[in-house]
């Protein structure tokens, strides 16, 4: 008797449907053969090293000729975090292995989405196999140099020091061309001649160094119709995989939402194989499998808690504070606005300035900044007062906020009839910082702006609003935290600037501050005494009508305050 007559029937109908089941996210049609074959790679053509979050980078041997160059080199002296590691012991991973796993995941991503496309390159607005290997190589080429301007200590070198210097239009991206084209255009290095190359795809810095530049900036609609619409050679998508202009959605954060969280023992971490097996190319634009809607929104919330509590912690702001003092105060030795102009001085701008500056212990020029450094190292760091969070839309400066706690402060020194108001002295020792925090898109939904399609329909795209989806979504998707800190350990300062801030912010913004203070902190709270309520109004914004002012009680004495985190937690009656 044959075997499989056999069997139950109930066991061979499970049988036979499990013998039609296909990978949903492949989409063979139907009698066709599966064209994807596992092939053994050839190493003549590539180069494999370790990555601990990877497992292995693989890429052409071609492309490690740009990564053995001194430009490249040059990222392993950068933190990815820059001061964080002053907070997070584990924050000391570089920019280096960042752009190498950025430029794997380039390389990754575009082969995932030949597969779920069958290979079929007309689907994807290419022209066959070669195209798809020349667009792949500049692709990877884009993702792995994303990030060879960057500057000492990560952004707070563009976002920070230089607009104190009066540079505020450079950003790291520029100093990325800069250093790619002191790269692939230069004669010593022989990137003209012998081409970087991969099967039939060969990298011609004159013609596509362009095409490079703008993947590693991004391009939105109309800046790639007026630039390659008429050329049908380089769809829109393409522009799309390192900086993505329109969703958001890229493989450099892909790299760092897996990499800065292992590092920092965080548990955060987005999965991108759920993206990358769920990607289509339809009509020119990276579209997701509908079924994936939600997933998709939690790479923009891991990457606002990771902003929220990691990138913008307080003590690691502090340290920025005076970490960017110290440089503006060195600025005339070194001159940083002509430095980021020039590949060659570029080049040695590193992390190591700081051990440069300390070394030079007879220039007097630097005295100042050596004090402030020194202070660092100390842990004698800029005093935090409080902080606050209020609308994203919100337009406020420095001298605005100073002015307000001055006005509002009511503390007043015992057996002192000295004025409340701060005075020149103590406004100079006052700092306040304005950090945006959101989705990516400024304050809208990014998920709004994806492409999806079913996975019955492959070939049929739509936007899906997040309602038909869920009802749990935010309100609102960006918000503004304001901080105040002072540089000096002065008691009487510290204590007018809070109570002056606490003050500004009831009156004058309808919020509460946040404050931490160590004395308050390590205060058992008193049961038998009363507990006093006050009511938190949560920050409204000016041009949102439909948003519910809601209100909830708080206790004050610090028994229900997270202080480290400066998150407020409601009781239940």
């Amino acid at each position: 008797m044959n075997s499989e007559n056999s069997l139950p029937k109930a066991l061979r109908n499970i049988q036979d449907s499990l013998a039609c089941f296909d990978n949903s996210h492949i989409y063979f049609e139907q009698n066709s053969v599966n064209p994807y074959k596992e092939t053994e790679p050839n190493w003549d053509e590539t180069r494999r090293i370790s990555d601990p979050f990877h497992s292995f980078i693989e890429l052409p041997k071609s492309i490690w000729r740009i990564v053995d160059t001194e430009e490249f080199q040059r990222l392993r002296y950068i933190k990815q975090l820059g001061m964080t590691g002053f907070v997070f012991n584990g924050a000391n991973h570089t920019r280096f292995e960042h752009c190498l796993g950025v430029a794997h995941l380039s390389w990754t991503y575009l082969d995932k989405i030949a597969v779920n496309h069958q290979y079929k390159y007309e689907q994807m607005g290419l022209r066959d196999a070669d195209h798809f290997d020349q667009i792949k190589l500049l692709v990877t080429i884009a993702g792995l140099c994303h990030d060879l301007g960057h500057g000492p200590f990560s952004h707070m070198f563009d976002n920070v020091l230089l607009p104190r210097l009066g540079e505020k239009q450079w950003k790291h991206e520029e100093g990325s061309c800069m250093m790619l084209k002191s790269i692939l255009l230069s004669e010593e290095k022989d990137f003209m001649t012998n081409l970087v190359s991969y099967k039939n795809a060969k990298l011609n810095p004159k013609e596509h160094i362009h095409v490079i530049l703008d993947m590693i900036e991004g391009l939105t609609l109309s800046q790639w119709q007026e630039k390659y619409q008429e050329k049908n050679y380089y769809p829109k998508w393409i522009f799309d995989i390192v900086s993505n202009k329109t969703t958001s959605i890229d493989v450099d954060k892909l790299d760092y939402l897996k990499r800065d969280p292992s590092c920092l023992n965080v548990k955060h971490e987005f999965d991108y194989n759920i993206l990358f097996n769920e990607t289509r190319i339809i009509d020119g634009e990276i579209c997701y499998n509908s079924k994936i809607h939600d997933t998709i929104y939690d790479i923009f919330h891991i990457r606002y808690k990771l902003f929220k509590h990691i990138y913008l912690h307080r003590v690691t702001q502090a340290i920025e504070l005076m970490l960017c003092d110290a440089l503006e105060k060195a600025d005339p030795q070194i001159n940083f606005l002509e430095t980021i102009k020039t590949p060659e001085r570029y080049l040695r701008l590193t992390d190591s300035i700081i051990e440069i500056i300390m070394g030079q212990q007879n220039c007097p020029e630097l005295a100042e900044s050596q004090q402030i450094l020194k202070r660092i190292f100390t842990r004698k760091l800029y005093k935090f007062v409080g902080e606050t969070v209020v609308d994203y839309k919100k337009d406020l400066t420095e001298s605005q906020v100073i002015d307000g706690i001055s006005r509002h402060n009511e503390y007043r020194q015992i057996c002192s009839n000295s004025s409340t108001k701060l005075n020149e002295y103590e406004r100079k020792n006052t700092i306040v910082t304005f950090s945006k925090i959101n989705y990516c898109m400024k304050d809208q939904d990014p998920v709004a702006n994806c492409y999806f399609y079913k996975s019955s329909k492959p070939f049929e795209k739509k936007k899906l609003p997040s309602q038909n989806s869920s009802l749990l979504r935010p309100q609102r998707y960006g918000e503004q935290i304001i901080r105040v800190f002072v540089k000096e350990n002065d008691e009487v300062l510290i204590n007018k600037v809070k109570n002056g801030f606490a003050l500004y912010t009831q009156k004058e913004l309808n919020t509460e501050t946040s404050a931490y203070d160590k004395k308050d902190n390590l205060k058992t709270p008193n049961k038998s005494e009363p507990q006093k309520k006050i009511k938190l109004n949560s920050p409204q914004s000016e041009n949102n009508e439909n948003t519910n002012q809601s209100q909830m009680n708080i206790m004050i004495n610090g028994s229900y305050i997270n202080q480290n985190n400066k998150q407020l937690f409601q009781q239940d009656d």
